[in-house]
């Protein structure tokens, strides 16, 4: 947006950066950090992505490393200058009142020309160039770091209303962004909430509070009596199908839950276990334990990172060797099985779709096959529920990773309903979440649109399009002229200046500045790094340990090329190398 330099309105000009800075200076470098009583000192990780100062790590260096220039002021605005690529560039304003505060050599501070560019304008032109990218592909990048010359940031646009106007601008961003931030504040919380609702409306379910009792319902004893029978007399089928006889094997009922401890159920209601409701042919039991390599055309097998918003993603499904596949057949799955997580994020709960019939799982899941004469959805839900998912909490095992044994699944305690208020609270249940995914639905989307608010109001800002012109605003152009030529003079007058003599023993300005090395700093580096003729080093290795500021460093380092003592080389587009020549 702001590289392209649009129409502006007739008061506005398109300037550079460098047009409205009175001073720039680059931060110092410290080894010594957390220091005791040291002065806290801003780095690269204290400028957040938000573009906004971050204090969650702050480090201290010793004071006397921190001279005035270091110290910073209130409506600074702060330039990560060093950074990876796509984070160079990022920028901040100093609005802090608790200081001091210092700041690093890889941050540049800027401070403005008082009445030409108010700091908050500046800042969410240099904000909104970052997140534009426009520093992304202007730096020069190393190895495993990127940089931006101070010139680079000077040559860079903003467009640039009366003063008086930037400061009403200004005061609308910053009532916009507080009305935005608001609203996407209270988008947030919506999800939170959802799943609270979601949380309620299971635990109602399960008390029997959120349908009405009928009294014709059948209780629950007399299906569970009912179950029992069926699943003996399926016992007795699947011998018979083995080939096996009744006799000679002993059929073992399941146990029931310990219901001590359990709250009371409504009148009809009864507990069972978790086995007392599934197959005695097909039983609970988990998987694969080794599957081994992918095989495209092998069998595919549901592991639990398979398990995603209680559904198996087919499509990512891994794939076994048939031979393998074959020896775990007693855990091959059907179309309406459900499956348990038991291991690592355990208490995911799906179910088998139509076309996995044959499909296998690992030993991470458990397979349940369930009556017939029961709900499968009412078991499915109540697993998720809350109550059932703290009981796996309470029984799992483990150190590193935690599970749930297939001894305790199986008498997973489950409060059975009357079968007609079995499907009476299903379909509540389906109602009511079908409700909170369109509620959910509509927050996603309004979220996303809220992302946009923001550089919408942005774009209005520096179009012209968000306050009223003024006309009697005085035209920008006119104070640049004058500051100009304000410059113009004091470089002649500084030209002047310089042509006078300096007397033996007085150092130059450039000299008295403690932020800047001499080069004689550079030479004795480069002198000891000649020893070792051939030796290839990033510049950035170079300049951390030179000590110089980013520009200055550069400076130098074009002098040392240009006399032979360095040599650029690219082992690849984007990374470049300074080989030391003796």
């Amino acid at each position: 947006m702001l590289e392209e330099q649009y129409d502006l309105p007739d008061e506005w000009t398109w300037a550079k950066i460098g047009d409205v800075i009175a001073d720039a200076q680059s931060g110092f470098s410290s080894g010594q950090k957390d220091v005791v009583d040291g002065i806290r000192h801003l780095r690269m990780n204290n400028i957040g992505a938000d573009c906004r100062i971050n204090l969650d790590l702050v480090r201290t260096v010793p004071r006397d490393l921190a001279q005035p220039r270091h110290i910073l002021q209130a409506s600074d605005v702060l330039v990560c200058h060093t950074n990876s690529v796509k984070l160079v560039g990022k920028t901040a304003l100093f609005d802090l009142v608790d200081g001091p505060y210092a700041f690093s050599n890889h941050l540049t501070r800027l401070r403005v020309i008082p009445g030409v560019a108010d700091p908050k304008w500046l800042w969410q032109v240099l904000a909104t160039l970052w997140r534009e990218r426009y520093f992304e592909t202007r730096c020069k990048q190393w190895v495993n770091q990127a940089t931006i010359e101070r010139q680079t940031i000077f040559d860079a646009p903003i467009p640039l209303p009366p003063f008086d106007e930037q400061r009403r601008i200004v005061a609308e961003i910053e009532r916009l962004f507080a009305e935005s931030r608001t609203a996407r504040e209270a988008l947030d919380g919506v999800p939170a909430l959802i799943k609270r609702f979601r949380q309620s409306v299971l635990a109602k379910a399960f008390r029997g509070e959120l349908t009405e009792r009928d009294p014709s319902d059948e209780p629950a004893s007399v299906l569970l009596e009912q179950i029992r029978s069926e699943r003996k007399q399926e016992w007795r089928d699947d011998l018979h199908a083995k080939g096996k006889e009744a006799q000679k094997d002993r059929y073992v009922e399941p146990q029931r839950p310990d219901i001590t401890d359990l709250p009371e159920l409504p009148k009809g209601w009864y507990w069972a276990s978790l086995e007392e409701l599934t197959s005695a042919a097909r039983v609970i039991c988990y998987g694969i334990l080794m599957p081994k390599q992918h095989i495209s055309d092998g069998v595919p097998y549901v592991k639990v990172k398979d398990i995603k918003g209680d559904r198996i993603d087919v499509p990512a499904l891994n794939r076994t060797s048939p031979e393998i596949a074959a020896k775990y057949a007693r855990s091959s799955l059907k179309e309406g099985d459900l499956l348990l997580a038991i291991r690592g994020t355990y208490g995911r709960v799906a179910e088998v779709p139509e076309g996995l019939d044959g499909a296998n799982i690992t030993q991470d899941t458990a397979r349940l096959v369930l009556s017939p004469s029961i709900d499968r959805r009412y078991i499915a839900i109540h697993l998720r529920s809350t109550f059932s998912q703290n009981y796996f909490k309470d029984v799992a095992r483990g150190v590193a990773v935690k599970g749930v044994n297939i001894a305790d699944v199986r008498l997973c305690p489950i409060a059975v309903a009357p079968l007609a208020e079995q499907r009476r609270i299903v379909a509540k249940i389906e109602a009511l979440f079908a409700q909170a995914d369109a509620i959910e639905e509509a927050v996603h989307i309004a979220r996303q649109r809220a992302e946009k608010v923001d550089q919408a109001i942005l774009a209005r800002a520096f179009s012209g399009k968000l306050v009223p012109q003024n006309p009697d605003d005085e035209p920008v152009a006119v104070l640049l002229a004058r500051i100009e030529q304000e410059r113009e003079r004091a470089a002649s007058e500084a030209k002047e200046t310089k042509k006078t003599p300096r007397a033996k023993g007085k150092k130059t300005m450039q000299e008295k500045t403690a932020g800047i090395r001499t080069p004689d700093a550079l030479t004795d580096l480069l002198k000891r790094l000649r020893g070792k003729s051939g030796k290839r080093i990033t510049p950035e290795t170079l300049w951390l340990e030179s000590g110089l500021n980013i520009d200055d460093f550069y400076y130098y380092l074009k002098h040392e090329i240009k006399a032979g003592h360095l040599q650029e080389r690219r082992r690849a587009q984007d990374v470049v190398y300074l080989e030391v020549i003796s």
